[in-house]
């Protein structure tokens, strides 16, 4: 540090320059010698900046030739800073938060990465998209994501574009505050991507004994189970309609299905007529892969 002092004629003695602390906690300030080395009324002290945090100031104290003294409190000081800055990443799907997806091929993310810091930031900070899980399909990679301010002070968004294939992302954070503390946050909150489609599988009971595709006759009351794979989650009800193969003579009738997770069932009553009969299912997961799946398990109605 170096004291500017302004004396008419000239000090007597050394000064003396002593740090306090004004905010700062979590180490000692050390002790600040001050020499002139022959440059009038400047003098000089080189001191090294202890652990912990916060402000500090300086009291300084010099008397001239004629015994004027200067006690001179609470003097420009400086901020300690030891502490790392932090970071909290969320995402956004087209001004949707989901958080951490899943998300879709084509689908436009936009991470926010909120940091907290005492004092600023220097530079612009780092993320890096990294595999958890995930594997991509075609020669898909994850793509390159550069951060910009905008000038919202500590936090800093990105846009990309999601690609194919499937599994856990997380993402890798650096950062460097004013005073050169360093982050490098690995692992950090991701998302998922799932670009596989639901599938399903059919089977039908008749008043608890299960009959697999029938025969069925009129008046059967018949439940139907569809049993999804999915490696997230299902969006809404699945829908389930019957579908005439072979049948005539008869109204197929609308199927209700109702459940919870990845199994669903519908109850109907077998109409008149005969032949074979199939299914059609729909369902969206929540990442937004649908499932239209025709010409699925069905059975026979026979009424002859």
């Amino acid at each position: 540090c170096s004291s500017d002092l302004t004396e008419t004629n000239a000090l007597y003695g050394t000064p003396t320059l002593s740090l306090v602390a004004n905010g700062y906690s979590g180490g000692t300030l050390p002790a600040v010698t001050l020499s002139n080395g022959g440059s009038g009324l400047v003098y000089t002290g080189t001191f090294t900046i202890p652990a912990g945090n916060g402000t500090v100031t300086a009291t300084v104290g010099a008397t001239d030739t004629a015994g004027n003294t200067l006690t001179a409190t609470g003097q420009t000081g400086f901020t300690v800073d030891n502490t790392a800055p932090a970071v909290v990443l969320t995402y956004t799907d087209n001004g949707s938060a989901n958080v951490t997806g899943p998300y879709k091929s084509g689908d436009s993310v936009t991470v926010t990465a909120t940091f907290t810091e005492t004092n600023a930031l220097y530079g612009t900070p780092t993320l890096t998209l990294t595999a958890g899980t995930w594997t991509g399909t075609g020669g898909a990679t994850l793509p390159a994501v550069t951060l910009s301010n905008g000038g919202s002070g500590l936090a800093y968004t990105g846009t990309f574009t999601i690609p194919a294939g499937d599994g856990t992302v997380t993402a890798t954070v650096g950062a460097t505050d004013t005073a050169g503390n360093t982050l490098t946050a690995t692992g950090q909150t991701g998302f998922i991507i799932d670009n596989t489609t639901p599938t399903v599988v059919l089977t039908y009971t008749d008043n608890g004994s299960s009959d697999a595709t029938g025969p069925y006759k009129s008046g059967d009351s018949v439940t139907v189970t569809a049993t999804f794979t999915e490696t997230n989650a299902l969006s809404g009800t699945p829908t389930l309609t019957l579908v005439a193969g072979t049948f005539t003579g008869g109204t197929l009738p609308t199927v209700t299905l109702s459940g919870s997770g990845l199994v669903y069932t519908g109850t109907f009553t077998i109409p008149a007529g005969n032949g074979t009969v199939t299914a059609s299912v729909g369902t969206v997961d929540t990442a937004g892969n649908t499932l239209a799946a025709t010409g699925q398990t069905g059975f026979t109605i026979d009424n002859t």
